[in-house]
């Protein structure tokens, strides 16, 4: 399905393919229409390829813009469409969501995914998000969410990681993203417990990092911002830092470990390196 233009209709691209058969929906134009319900692009299957689309300018509601479970979702862009209604999210799927453009929506959800998916390379800037730029949720292992550009989204997360078990803590990565300007920058709840690293997680106007759950955190080697990083050097760490909520806000909760933090923006700062001095007791056990 390529190179179509779709406008002023009330609907859109909806394809299903069976295990083993390809279908790609590829540079297709979708522009003001309006949808109550339902998606504006699906494709279910793992050998879909939903590529190269401009949307904008539509209004929905309760509408997920694009939605493949398991396929690739790439290279879209999606700009200035108003969503209301029950959830309205702009990318759904669990399988490989890399280099979309989604800016300037009225959105509940930039992009909802979690289990195993890979995430990398979108631009989520300028929406008006009601809850979260990226929302995961899963068990175990997880996927990757790497290279993202998150910023200046409203009242949004930068990044929300929810698990869903307590015997399979889900454990995505979370690595190299530039999340700023937003309410929160990552937030955690239930059984989450992300490896987050080399990412730029400064200027939320509510937290940086959200510890919602029980469990510490591994937040080590990512930068903070000037005023934080501040916070940081003057050293007695770990303490209560006042963009991080977690142990010492709410003895609840558990620890945010935000050692090795970076001197500068990645990729460019380096580890802090101070050393920890103290007292080690031997006890004579005989």
């Amino acid at each position: 399905i390529d190179k179509n233009t779709i406008s002023n209709n009330n609907g859109g691209i909806s394809a299903y393919v069976k295990q083993g058969e390809i279908l790609t929906i590829t540079n297709n134009t979708l522009s003001g229409n309006t949808l109550s319900g339902g998606t504006l692009i699906r494709g279910d299957g793992t050998g879909i390829t939903i590529s190269g689309n401009e949307i904008t300018g539509n209004s929905f509601n309760g509408t997920t813009i694009i939605n493949s479970y398991s396929g690739t979702i790439t290279n879209n862009t999606i700009t200035d469409n108003t969503q209301s209604g029950s959830y309205p999210r702009g990318i759904s799927g669990q399988g490989t969501i890399t280099n979309n453009t989604i800016s300037n929506n009225t959105l509940n959800t930039a992009i909802q995914s979690g289990g195993t998916a890979i995430i990398s390379g979108n631009a989520i800037t300028g929406n008006n998000i009601s809850y979260y730029g990226i929302s995961l949720s899963g068990s175990g292992q997880g996927g990757t969410v790497n290279g993202n550009t998150i910023t200046n989204n409203g009242n949004a997360s930068g990044i929300y990681i929810s698990g869903n078990d307590i015997n399979a803590l889900y454990s995505p990565v979370i690595r190299d993203n530039t999340i700023t300007g937003n309410r929160y920058g990552i937030y955690t709840n239930s059984y989450a417990t992300p490896r987050v690293s080399g990412n730029n997680i400064y200027g939320s106007t509510s937290y940086d990092y959200y510890n919602n759950t029980v469990y510490e955190q591994d937040a080590k080697g990512n930068y903070w911002g000037v005023d934080v990083t501040a916070e940081m050097n003057a050293g007695g760490n770990p303490k209560n830092i006042s963009k991080i909520y977690d142990f010492f806000d709410n003895n609840t909760r558990g620890m945010v470990n935000y050692a090795r933090w970076l001197s500068e923006p990645s990729p460019d700062g380096v580890p802090d390196e101070t050393p920890v001095t103290g007292t080690v007791n031997f006890t004579d056990s005989s």
